[in-house]
């Protein structure tokens, strides 16, 4: 498939809630660790084995083992040298960690997935043995089900032709999960080769059962290339059986994406993550000194912007600012009553702030949090006035300009309305320095310089606003 189809099929998942994602050793080799061949490597060169040569590695484990007198220490120890050590979690790591993806399936040992999701402030229920299926852990926002085991208990893992044989008895209730997750998630295959046995069996029960009705999968493999050394012979080989083992993935409905380069695989993922943020905007706003256009005339204007943004399939993500906020809730809330899918969460995230917290120190820390989880998934923040009332004396909101700041960590794109004033309009001015206003398209960066000139009527903003919003769309 055409990999821009695949993205926004991929993007289509997240907003409906069931995309998995089903890791392999690929995804965790850019990391430092081994896949397979790697692991097995020394202890095939000890058995006058060319792992290499080999396709079936399960086997070469196992004749391992039974040359070691059915004992397992040496593989243990394979698996604690190799995958039991610290690493950082991948860029793919984190792409994936900061996605709403409630589902994690893996054949690895490593702690990659479970440390990228923790570093992105979520909480990770790690499943590694069958007595963990049955309890969940609180408040969690990802079930990481790791079905061959964990480094951390090497002599637990499935590894040899013994475990896979097994598999069905002793890890029962894992094959029933991932069959029940292969009917109703849709999966991307990343890093994964589809040698496991254990895969290819739950795979084959779930197309005889749905007899040709599975959901479509997909998988990004890296297209096969001449190695340096190979002979054509062989490079035509591999090359050959590569294009059949994505012919028979069809069998699944699993549908495969080739990229040349693993970094495209972190392209693929950019964009995945970008279409996924950008119809989801922060609106930062605040406004106690309503000069020179007066409370009436900015409710309207607020009111009338809600209608907008919701109109255009905008989800607003906002704090209802000090002032203005209940217009703005109240437009949007009339649009999407108006619409065909009323149901507010699908459209609005509204978190007012705390306001009855005594401690400076421990009110400034919690609203600093409470903006980065606001800000969290959005693809652009819009800014409008930002201005405070404080003895007496009308201010920058500095609280808006925190919230701008966060925005430039967070990789989403400011959008500030200069044309309203204060916070909006230093907000602006700092934008203009800095590397993300270059990188802007020049059509973008030319709309937004038209909403910073002083107006005297605000509703003459709302048509280039909404057309920012189109532009912006395309």
């Amino acid at each position: 498939m055409k990999i821009d189809h695949v993205v926004l099929r991929v993007v289509q998942a997240l907003r409906q809630g069931n995309l998995a994602i089903f890791a392999g050793a690929g995804l965790s080799m850019p990391a430092g660790y081994v896949d397979w061949k790697g692991l097995l490597r020394p202890l095939a060169s000890e058995l006058g084995i060319d792992v290499d040569r080999e396709t079936d590695l399960v086997s070469v484990a196992q004749f391992y083992y039974n040359s070691k007198g059915q004992n397992r220490t040496r593989l243990s120890q394979r698996i604690i040298d190799e995958l039991g050590t610290s690493s950082v979690p991948t860029s793919n790591h984190e792409i994936l960690a900061r996605l709403p993806i409630g589902k994690y399936w893996t054949t690895n040992y490593d702690s990659l997935i479970e440390m990228a999701l923790e570093r992105a402030g979520k909480i990770a229920d790690v499943k590694h043995d069958v007595g963990q299926i049955a309890t969940t852990r609180a408040n969690r926002d990802s079930i990481v089900y790791k079905m061959h085991g964990d480094a951390s208990l090497p002599q637990k893992a499935v590894l040899i032709k013994d475990d896979y044989e097994r598999y069905s008895e002793e890890r029962g209730p894992f094959v029933t999960a991932l069959s029940g997750d292969l009917v109703e998630q849709t999966f991307l295959f990343m890093g994964f080769s589809f040698t496991d046995p254990n895969i290819d069996y739950i795979l084959s029960r779930v197309r005889l059962r749905l007899q040709g009705n599975q959901r479509e999968h997909y998988a990004i493999f890296r297209e096969r290339s001449k190695d340096d050394g190979e002979s054509e012979e062989d490079f035509s080989h591999f090359k050959a059986r590569q294009e059949l083992v994505i012919a028979d993935l069809r069998r699944f409905n699993i549908q495969v994406v080739l990229v040349k380069e693993y970094s495209e695989i972190t392209r693929f993922l950019e964009r995945v993550e970008s279409l996924f943020r950008a119809p989801r905007w922060f609106l930062s706003a605040s406004c106690s000194d309503f000069k020179p256009w007066g409370e009436a005339d900015v409710s309207n204007f607020m009111r009338k912007l809600g209608t907008i943004l919701i109109d255009n399939g905008i989800h607003i993500h906002c704090g209802l600012g000090l002032g203005i906020g209940n217009a703005l809730l109240t437009g949007a809330l009339e649009q999407i009553y108006r619409s065909n899918e009323p149901r507010v969460e699908k459209h609005l995230t509204l978190r007012p702030f705390p306001q009855f917290i005594d401690d400076d120190a421990k009110r400034a820390e919690l609203w600093t949090a409470y903006r980065r989880q606001l800000v969290s998934g959005c693809g652009y923040a819009i800014f409008i006035f930002g201005n405070k009332v404080q003895d007496q004396t009308t201010l920058v909101a500095n609280g808006m300009i925190e919230e701008f700041e966060i925005c430039l960590q967070s990789g989403v794109v400011p959008l500030p309305i200069g044309a309203t004033g204060w916070a909006s309009k230093e907000i602006f001015s700092r934008l203009r320095e800095l590397p993300e206003w270059q990188s802007m398209p020049t059509s973008i960066k030319s709309a937004i310089e038209g909403l910073q000139c002083e107006v005297e009527s605000l509703e003459s903003l709302l048509h280039p606003i909404t057309e920012l919003i189109k532009l912006i769309e395309r």
